[in-house]
């Protein structure tokens, strides 16, 4: 049997200040926020310029009189909608085994989309195009 040697119980660590150079100094707060502005490309300033045109259109056509039955009529089919929904989801939970194996079908998916378009540069930029004209289709149809 080894023995260890005794501990010093007297001696007590002390902590030594840190120096000067790395002591907390509170840093004064700007008065004003800091502001980036880019300087946007013409082309996006193209893009941004139809994009607000857009939501403003769709905004007066939102928001006008005429408009004002559809309001209430979707917020009354929100409302039970969102319960129905609820109702079925707890229905789907409460079923042994089903929400793991809808977990395994989420995960396999997901292996599956990386795996197909992720993974290759030329996969890539075939979604990205799909994407793209997808968004255009939908931007193009909602002033239509």
């Amino acid at each position: 049997m080894t023995q260890q040697p005794p501990i010093d119980t007297k001696a007590s660590p002390v902590a030594e200040p840190a120096p000067e150079h790395l002591a907390a100094t509170p840093t004064p707060l700007p008065s004003e926020p800091l502001t980036v502005s880019p300087t946007p490309e013409p082309a996006s300033q193209e893009l941004m310029h139809r994009m607000q045109s857009k939501l403003q259109q769709l905004w007066q056509m939102l928001s006008g009189d005429r408009n004002r039955p559809m309001w209430l009529i979707v917020s009354i089919i929100t409302i039970p909608a969102v319960i129905i929904i609820n109702n079925v989801l707890a229905l789907v939970h409460s079923i042994p085994l089903l929400p793991s194996l809808l977990e395994l079908v989420g995960i396999g998916y997901s292996v599956w989309f990386c795996s197909r378009y992720l993974l290759l540069a030329e996969t890539r930029r075939q979604l990205r195009q799909q994407v793209n004209d997808w968004r255009l289709r939908f931007w193009a149809s909602t002033i239509d």
